[in-house]
């Protein structure tokens, strides 16, 4: 407790009475700290599974660069004695897309592995062409619309 005690005055100038108080009124914090547990299990379960873990940095320093392309996720892991690296990204449960798309009560989730599977699976293999061609549709759609309504005029 003295070492919560500790951080909660280091890092932010409060008491731990006040911090919790903070993050009871904000679910958007909630949401972080869900996000860093989730990444912490994961990291001690690969790590117990025999794997080696690697932070990827949320932003390189030194500017506003983006991560580097193919390194879009939280961990780099890789078998021990293996050479072949693989990008992880960490998703928790309680996520917007997850709470909208599967049957909830007043107080408590009802989630199955299947329900939050479905809600994940389309950052799964994404079919790439099948999104650009469904927005070409709509984006044709709209200046056919616009067009008609604008006779002898260039659609913008």
């Amino acid at each position: 407790m003295d070492n919560l005690i500790q951080w909660a005055t280091t890092h932010f100038g409060v008491s731990t009475e006040e911090l919790l108080a903070a993050l009871k009124m904000s679910p958007s914090s909630q949401g972080y700290i869900h996000g860093a547990i989730s990444e912490f299990f994961l990291m001690n379960l690969l790590t117990q599974k025999g794997f080696e873990v690697y932070r990827i940095k949320e932003k390189p320093s030194g500017g506003f660069d983006k991560k580097k392309v193919g390194y879009k996720g939280d961990f780099l892991i890789r078998k021990v004695d293996l050479d072949k690296y693989y990008v992880v990204e960490c998703k928790g449960l309680k996520t917007n897309s997850e709470f909208r798309s599967t049957k909830t009560n007043k107080y408590q989730k009802n989630l199955t592995k299947k329900n939050a599977f479905d809600a994940l699976k389309k950052f799964i293999n994404i079919d790439k062409e099948k999104i650009y061609n469904n927005g070409y549709k709509k984006y044709l759609a709209e200046k056919n619309y616009w067009e008609s309504k604008n006779p002898r005029k260039n659609f913008p």
